[in-house]
């Protein structure tokens, strides 16, 4: 719809304004106004909520102004928000019949009205960035299970979350501000996630026996190493995976960091061996690879190390991973859920699945080394899990394959000179020899 300038004859009174311009749908009308009522709406302080959190709103930001001039010429006295003689609705170097007609009081009385708009676009884009501050994530439940007596025991109870609901936290702020623009809160619009499994009844999960367990050797790593398996194994113990979802490694473990309990090991990264928070997490994911491999589940992503590891031998066995990427990813193909309960006794680490036995069978053919070039000092391998169901039907034949580097490739290149403080003599004997100091 156009802009029209209009002339309109009121008892006397002769106004010039802009007809309202049709409201799209990509916007939300507030009104019309001057210029102190404007800026009390602008810089009002308000925020927007969700319990007891708040944040800044910025209105300033989210609104589109169309600003209006008209004027008056009865009575004269009428006091001018703005001065601006020279106004017409016509604008030319000539002179033109609105300028010839005009005496000086109805060019000195002129008024400015701004027609207030929020844009919805905008408006849906604050909420999106502002909605990880008000999301909490459902704190899934945690279990045992008994082998002596077969049951299944609820270790953690879990909770709640919510997240921001976007569209009816945008028609809140339309309907709040349009009733009353000067409130100086509102309250968003949650929706609540429940946990994906539910304690009302642990035998309708399925978990009434192991089926599949897997293990590795740590034997000779640091203190520092051992202490990072522990906390990494712990993540996992007892978590449920339920039936025909996929399990992410990566999302499960969570921050690898010193707030988080780790303390700094060797780790690959970039090309280079260096010592970083969370060394050694990588025994935790290779163990539980070993033992889906061995449960014959669906594995959606792997990805083995840049070079051969002792800790992970067999080399072909391993699964490296890092936030976010590499990740250790598998379905859950049965039709129960499965529950992960990893142990460690000495130095082996230990990883039990249980569920319910659907009389498949799994076949591990491998690791096989299928090259091996002795001076370029690099190794191939190559490991498939066929898994067939009870019906003697084959529903997975994955061929794992990789790639071994010269580890003389990821040496720091510049090691460690001085052992660190929490290192012990035995620690830094082995880390010189590793890296010839």
């Amino acid at each position: 719809m156009r802009n029209i300038i209009t002339q309109t004859s009121l008892s006397g009174l002769f106004l010039f304004c802009l007809l309202p311009i049709e409201i799209t749908q990509a916007h939300e009308y507030l009104g019309q106004f001057g210029e102190k009522k404007l800026q009390e709406i602008l810089y009002l302080e308000r925020s927007v909520s969700v319990n007891e959190k708040k944040i800044p709103f910025p209105l300033k930001e989210l609104v589109d102004m169309e600003t209006t001039l008209f004027f008056l010429n009865y009575p004269p006295t009428l006091s001018a928000e703005i001065e601006n003689i020279e106004f017409c609705p016509e604008s030319s170097l000539a002179l033109n019949s609105c300028q010839l007609l005009k005496t000086l009081p109805e060019k000195i009385n002129v008024k400015k009205k701004t027609k207030l708009t929020i844009n919805k676009e905008k408006a849906n884009l604050f909420l999106e960035k502002i909605a990880p501050d008000f999301e909490k994530k459902a704190v899934e439940p945690t279990f045992n299970f008994d082998e002596t007596s077969s049951k299944l025991n609820i270790k953690k109870s879990g909770g709640d979350g919510f997240y921001l609901d976007k569209e009816k936290s945008l028609e809140r702020i339309f309907s709040s501000l349009k009733s009353n623009l000067g409130q100086s809160n509102i309250t968003l619009a949650t929706t609540v996630i429940n946990p994906k499994t539910s304690v009302k009844n642990l035998d309708s999960l399925g978990i009434k026996e192991k089926i599949a367990t897997g293990q590795s050797n740590f034997a000779g790593s640091t203190q520092n190493r051992i202490h990072n398996i522990k906390i990494s194994t712990e993540r996992f113990n007892g978590t449920i995976v339920p039936p025909g979802s996929e399990f992410s490694f990566v999302e499960i473990l969570g921050s690898v960091d010193e707030k988080s309990g780790y303390k700094e090991e060797l780790v690959i990264k970039n090309n280079e061996t260096i010592p970083e928070f969370g060394g050694g997490v990588c025994q935790t994911s290779t163990t539980l690879f070993r033992s889906i491999l061995n449960a014959g589940f669906k594995i959606t992503e792997r990805k083995n190390h840049a070079y051969p590891v002792q800790y992970y031998a067999p080399q072909g066995t391993d699964a490296t991973i890092y936030i976010p990427h590499p990740d250790l990813r598998f379905i859950n193909n049965t039709s129960h859920h499965i529950l992960l309960q990893p142990k460690i006794e000495g130095s082996l680490l230990i990883f039990d699945i249980y569920g319910t036995n659907d009389g498949r069978q799994i076949k591990i053919d491998g690791p096989i080394v299928t090259e091996r070039k002795t001076e370029a000092k690099t190794m191939r391998t190559s490991l498939t899990q066929t898994v067939t169901n009870s019906s003697g039907e084959v529903i997975i034949n994955q061929t794992f394959r990789s790639f071994y580097d010269n580890p003389e490739k990821y040496k720091k290149e510049e090691p460690l000179r001085e052992k660190p403080s929490d290192w012990s003599k035995r620690e830094w004997e082995k880390y010189k020899k590793e890296n010839s100091l």
